[in-house]
């Protein structure tokens, strides 16, 4: 059910936001942006319920993170996933004052 191509948008809780692509693919998620990728894992413990560990890390330079002027950041995020939708929150490793919440739309099924 979550293996798609997925638009994400992204707002920390400093207040900044950001969008990208990413890719669910046996339990694997591999996107990004202008700026960042986006790889991790992702597991779903029960059915409607999604949990992942994704790194963000800089690939180019001239843009700060959503969290600040950091080149990598590990999450973990959890939430509820629907065919069309996921909603996720989270925090940074290591410093869990630092929030995110994410959505994701499905955009094209994998070939």
């Amino acid at each position: 059910m979550l293996e798609a191509l997925w638009s994400i948008e992204f707002r920390s809780s400093t207040g900044a936001q950001g969008a990208g692509i990413v890719v669910l693919e046996t339990g694997r998620v591999l996107g990004g942006d202008s700026w960042f990728t986006i790889i991790g894992e992702y597991r779903s413990p029960q059915a409607g319920q999604v949990e992942a560990s994704v790194q963000v890390k800089r690939y180019k330079p001239g843009s700060a993170m959503i969290f600040g002027n950091f080149n990598q950041v590990d999450l973990k995020l959890s939430g509820k996933a629907e065919r069309e939708s996921i909603a996720l929150h989270g925090y940074v490793v290591g410093n869990p004052q630092l929030q995110v919440e994410v959505r994701l739309a499905r955009r094209e099924e994998l070939p």
